[in-house]
């Protein structure tokens, strides 16, 4: 069968950054297919957008080759989901945490006018709709009453907004993150900024 092969570029209209997983990975993906769809200019190229999945090629430096899509990116597209979050709740300061990683990235290449903008993406605890439906049958104690919503298929997505895993993001100081995040930014020719000495799990957030 026909494949398509997307080959690391030197520059990117759009990055989308996020913690791998089931449902966001499953959208980025998704996205990634509908944006390279579009084409731009007067010539009408490819729009060209990294996501890890489809650029990056075994046997070369993971950090290294993200960390220089992204600092010569437009526009970056972090998804900022409850299941990105939860891992980041108990984060140890001498771990790095990729997802952190390419976050501070982003604040730095937007400090520093690299990116022309930042589109955060957001998504409260997802539910498969199938499973919500189950759970009503199951619950003898209630009658069962299935939503339109549960008999639809898919996924439930809840208000962000509404939840508190944000609320609860410690204020520490992600030390092994941030000595990446600094050797990468330097590597690839930006200069940190005064906030960057700054950052907490919260604060990055």
């Amino acid at each position: 069968p026909w494949l398509q092969l997307y080959h690391l570029r030197e520059h990117y209209d759009v990055f989308i950054s996020y913690r791998w997983g089931m449902h966001d990975t499953e959208f980025t993906e998704a996205l990634f297919d509908m944006l390279t769809n579009f084409s731009v200019g007067e010539s009408n190229r490819a729009v060209e957008v990294f996501l890890d999945r489809k650029r990056l090629q075994e046997g070369r430096r993971f950090k290294s080759d993200f960390a220089a899509a992204l600092t010569h990116s437009l526009i970056a597209l972090p998804v900022v989901s409850s299941a990105a979050l939860t891992r980041m709740i108990d984060h140890s300061p001498e771990a790095v945490d990729n997802v952190l990683l390419e976050w501070v990235i982003i604040l730095e290449c937007a400090a520093a006018k690299r990116l022309l903008k930042v589109y955060p993406i957001l998504f409260g605890t997802r539910v498969q709709k199938q499973h919500l439906a189950q759970t009503a049958i199951s619950d003898s104690s209630q009658p069962t009453v299935l939503t339109e919503t549960m008999l639809r298929g898919g996924v439930e997505v809840g208000d962000f907004f509404a939840e508190s895993i944000k609320d609860h993001l410690p204020h520490t100081v992600p030390s092994a993150t941030l000595a990446q995040a600094a050797q990468l930014l330097q590597e690839n020719g930006v200069i940190m900024s005064t906030s960057f000495v700054t950052y907490t799990v919260h604060s990055i957030v």
